[in-house]
């Protein structure tokens, strides 16, 4: 195992989590092909469809089926992000657990009660009235609870009182990593070791002859497309993914020397 110097985590610990999170985030596409993808199990909005299939495929179908495949798998992979952002805490910080229903996290020792959120715009008013009328129940409750909307994608960097409560927070990641680490740049340490430790969970699982990769159909068109965007950028995978980082997480800190290991 290689040493990955995150010194909130053990590398036993981070890469056992990035283990089970790979396991859970393959597992639904090991099949993933024409032949014996079940779209009876996965109703297709026909209309819909139909102009993908004609407005954007030009009338393959093949290609057309492809992406309403990854589109319908795509929803089981935000779970198993869901995980991976949520079930860390239980290795990072002292007395942090995950419960089975409820909270996301909660930290019985603090009194913090957590719910996790991918991004700032995955919810409307209604499901924000929701958490944040929980959040006033739970202070009723114990009225030295601090409860917390953790986004791990935020409009910005924050640690913010929600409607002027300063026991109602709204927090963007790296500023929760902070508050469980004490360190300010712990979230931009994990993010700059994560592909080599993800890459690090696949080789040493396919040396054990455990299949991982799935069988994924991808159009000819699209292959060519993404060639061709790298060729012109003139960039490498390792650059490209620095760039997707640096756009969700700017703004966060130590994201302004951000490098990928």
């Amino acid at each position: 195992m290689n040493s990955y110097n995150l010194t909130f985590i053990t590398d036993a610990d981070i890469y056992l989590h990035v283990k089970n999170t790979v396991n859970i985030y393959l597992e639904s596409i090991k099949s993933l092909n024409l032949n014996s993808y079940d779209f009876n199990k996965n109703i297709i909005d026909p209309i819909k469809f139909t102009f993908d299939l004609q407005a954007l495929h030009g009338g393959d179908l093949k290609a057309a089926l492809n992406l309403e495949i990854l589109r319908q798998i795509d929803k089981s992979h935000a779970n198993a992000i869901g995980y991976f952002n949520q079930n860390i805490f239980q290795y990072i910080g002292c007395g942090w657990e995950c419960p089975k229903q409820g909270w996301d996290l909660i930290n019985n020792e603090k009194k913090y009660f957590v719910e996790i959120k991918n991004k700032h715009n995955t919810m409307n008013s209604n499901s924000e009235k929701r958490v944040y009328e929980r959040c006033l129940e739970q202070i009723e409750n114990d009225s030295d609870s601090t409860c917390f909307l953790v986004q791990v994608i935020s409009k910005k960097s924050q640690n913010s009182s929600w409607k002027g409560n300063p026991q109602v927070r709204i927090v963007s990641i790296d500023k929760f990593y902070e508050l469980v680490t004490d360190n300010p740049y712990s979230f931009r340490d994990l993010c700059s070791q994560l592909p080599v430790i993800i890459k690090d969970v696949i080789e040493d699982e396919t040396n054990h002859n455990v299949e991982l990769q799935p069988n994924i159909n991808s159009s000819s068109q699209l292959d060519q497309q993404i060639l061709e965007i790298q060729t012109d950028l003139g960039l490498s995978i390792s650059e490209q993914l620095k760039n997707i980082y640096l756009l969700a997480f700017e703004d966060y800190a130590g994201f302004g020397s951000f490098t990928l290991e």
